[in-house]
């Protein structure tokens, strides 16, 4: 192996000893800081190296960590060092996670629009890997496939991740804000808009949407298993071909 190999197989070693010390350590305190900070430090190192026994594994292990409760690393320090190793989606869930949902959702945001790029992972490690290897298997194992895949899986996890936050409440955006994240989102996953006395929603089963109210109202939603589902499309769609408004059709 290369000197980088070995040095990023050393820093893997340490965060492994240090992930499992870490339960051990008070919270809230300066120590559990300083372990905090310098295990995220570590596996962004490790990150990076082409490596597969030192890399695998640590993009799902920096995700987990920025996004669990108690995670208290310095923010400045922990923000640099993903920022640097291209842990895009990671920033933002610790920015998140941190209670700065508008920041989280500019993050998000810039990921979703191609602004910046999710850095590389072997092994398919990491939620954007996931999704880009499954985009990959699709569209078929060339370099291009590849590389769009991954540009294409970074926008997705981007706009489901905003949509989550969004649906659960950010504190601290405005109206005008929150409008502008759900519109670049809607560019990239399906997205419908409801509003009380409108048009009927007709939506595939088993593909995820997201559906927005223009104002706060109660949605009754019916789901069936249908038998027949290719018979209950036509129906549907020579049903509505009478109604005066026709359906929000996705």
């Amino acid at each position: 192996p290369s000197e980088a190999a070995l040095l990023a197989r050393a820093a893997r070693c340490v965060a492994g000893f240090l992930s499992a010390a870490r339960q051990n350590v008070p919270p809230a305190t300066r120590l559990a800081e300083a372990v905090d900070t310098t295990l995220l430090l570590l596996l962004c190192s490790a990150s990076g190296a082409e490596d597969t026994e030192a890399a695998g594994g640590t993009v799902e292990a920096i995700e987990a960590l920025v996004d669990a409760g108690g995670f208290c690393g310095d923010l400045a320090l922990c923000e640099s060092a993903l920022e640097d190793t291209e842990r895009a989606h990671a920033l933002a869930l610790l920015r998140r996670r941190r209670g700065d949902a508008p920041a989280a959702l500019d993050a998000w945001a810039a990921l979703g629009r191609g602004e910046v790029l999710e850095g590389a992972s072997v092994g398919g490690d990491g939620a954007v890997a996931r999704e880009a290897a499954s985009m990959a298997d699709a569209d078929g194992a060339t370099v291009s496939a590849a590389a769009a895949a991954q540009r294409g899986a970074a926008r997705r996890v981007a706009a489901r991740a905003a949509m989550v936050t969004l649906r659960d409440g950010a504190a601290g955006l405005s109206p005008d804000a929150a409008l502008e994240h759900v519109s670049w989102a809607a560019a990239v996953a399906p997205v419908a808009a409801v509003e009380a006395g409108g048009r009927a929603l007709l939506s595939a089963p088993n593909v995820p949407h997201m559906v927005i109210t223009v104002r706060d109202c109660v949605l009754v939603e019916e789901r069936k298993i249908m038998k027949a589902f290719m018979d209950e499309v036509s129906y549907f769609l020579c049903k509505k071909q009478a109604w005066e408004d026709a359906p929000i059709l996705y």
